[in-house]
């Protein structure tokens, strides 16, 4: 028997994969690479000013390469 949690979470994630649907897995590897270049540069420049504005940027880019790698793994699964 699922929770109210669980089935969040598997909602959750099939709107994730739905997201990323039409996106090839070549794009998806450009776009991870593009994420992380964002969070390390988020992390210079929140090291060197201290802002919480680089914060949010090091958050957004951090739930995006979780996101990515996700939908990575998944479309991986599917092709094996």
């Amino acid at each position: 028997m699922q929770t109210d949690l669980e089935e969040y979470i598997k909602q959750s994630n099939e709107r994730l994969i739905e997201r990323y649907a039409d996106y090839s897995m070549d794009r998806l590897k450009d776009e991870l690479v593009a994420a992380q270049d964002k969070h390390a540069k988020a992390v210079m420049n929140y090291q060197r000013h201290y802002l919480r504005s680089d914060k949010v940027f090091i958050e957004d880019a951090a739930v995006r390469i979780e996101n990515l790698k996700f939908v990575i793994k998944h479309r991986s699964g599917e092709q094996s």
